[in-house]
């Protein structure tokens, strides 16, 4: 997992979003992801969105890495917009996922990696419409070929390739990578 952060980070945020300076990342984890960001780029302002327990792993990862450049919901809850962002000193701003669709902010590019495949099709559908509307330059998801979720006791099957083409539409780069996840 760490090879294909490292490689996203390389090859995708340097080469293809090379002007790029804000960053929305929907299920970042423990925060390796922004953390080769950073590093690529300096400047760089990601907000980083997922369930609260993630997020304190999030918040530990990085502000060891990078003191004092995080920062948490509490802080941020009542001034979270693209200007609050732009101004502030922090580089990291953390929002719980049930929070992130109350607040209009706007990145240039937006990130997913491999959480698309862990949501029910309504919630994954719901996330491709707020990154429609919020992200400048375009998009890199990575994610597994299918969604499994259990539905009345069924596997349901959500072709995720072709629900992210249809709807991450509204820019001009978007890179869906899927791989085949195999459960036995």
């Amino acid at each position: 997992y760490i090879f294909w952060i490292n490689i996203l980070g390389r090859l995708f945020i340097d080469k293809y979003f090379s002007s790029a300076e804000t960053y929305l990342e929907i299920g970042t984890g423990m925060g390796y992801l922004p953390f080769v960001i950073k590093s690529i780029k300096p400047n760089a302002k990601i907000v980083l969105v997922d369930l609260p327990e993630q997020l304190a792993s999030a918040y530990y990862f990085l502000d060891q890495r990078f003191p004092n450049q995080v920062a948490p919901f509490s802080v941020i809850k009542e001034n979270l917009s693209d200007k609050f962002i732009a101004q502030s000193d922090f580089s990291f701003f953390l929002v719980p996922s049930q929070h992130f669709s109350k607040y209009k902010i706007s990145a240039d590019v937006g990130i997913g990696t491999a959480t698309f495949q862990e949501m029910n099709k309504e919630t994954v559908i719901s996330y491709m419409d707020q990154l429609n509307e919020c992200i400048k330059l375009g998009c890199f998801i990575y994610g597994g070929d299918g969604l499994k979720s259990k539905s009345h006791n069924q596997i349901e099957y959500v072709n995720l390739p072709k629900l992210y083409m249809k709807h991450l539409s509204n820019f001009e780069k978007t890179f869906c990578v899927c791989v085949c996840v195999c459960v036995s």
